[in-house]
């Protein structure tokens, strides 16, 4: 990618010649069952002094919403229409409350981070276990609940390579989406 980079700026690439990244060691990301979920959303509810008052709300969105941390950051509760370029999925009816409350008090990417990395530690997880595993947690239960795998794509905002679809497309309903979305239990 260096060598490139610079060969792209028409400079001398041999500067790059034995330059080598370090192996990055690959974590095997690992889901929560659904006690796990509703066990670390009932810690970060009751014991809100140490948690504060809003992290079991982004536990709870992003274990029914797959969506990563900068993403429920930025998250929007649009109750009316749907916006022009962003993903919109409907709210699955247990996070509704939550949703609201985060319209107001959202907290920064690094501040979630920070408070799940804690959290998570607490209840004994290790490094397979990140924000990252409520989408894994998500798609799996989708897939119990017999959603179809395009439908469950739109939901969690994967891109679809196929033409009929990737291209032609233009998503699964709002009410197809919800038809499976809230199928799903924590």
């Amino acid at each position: 990618a260096y060598i490139n980079f610079w060969d792209s700026l028409d400079k001398d690439t041999n500067l790059w010649r034995n330059h080598k990244l370090p192996e990055t060691e690959v974590i095997d990301v690992q889901e929560f069952e659904a006690e796990e979920v509703r066990a670390m959303y009932e810690m970060a509810r009751q014991q809100q002094e140490i948690w504060g008052p809003w992290l079991y709300h982004v536990l709870w969105i992003g274990a029914h919403t797959g969506a990563r941390a900068g993403a429920i950051r930025e998250l929007k509760y649009n109750r009316k229409k749907k916006e022009k370029k962003d993903l919109t999925i409907p709210a699955h009816p247990a996070i509704r409350a939550s949703l609201e409350y985060w319209e107001d008090n959202r907290k920064a990417v690094q501040t979630i981070s920070n408070k799940f990395k804690l959290l998570k530690r607490i209840r004994g997880w290790g490094r397979e276990h990140v924000f990252h595993s409520f989408r894994h947690t998500l798609v799996t239960a989708l897939e119990n609940v017999e959603c179809p795998e395009n439908v469950a794509m739109d939901i969690t905002g994967h891109k679809k390579k196929g033409i009929t679809y990737g291209i032609y497309g233009h998503g699964s309903s709002i009410e197809l989406m919800r038809k499976y979305l809230d199928q799903v239990r924590f």
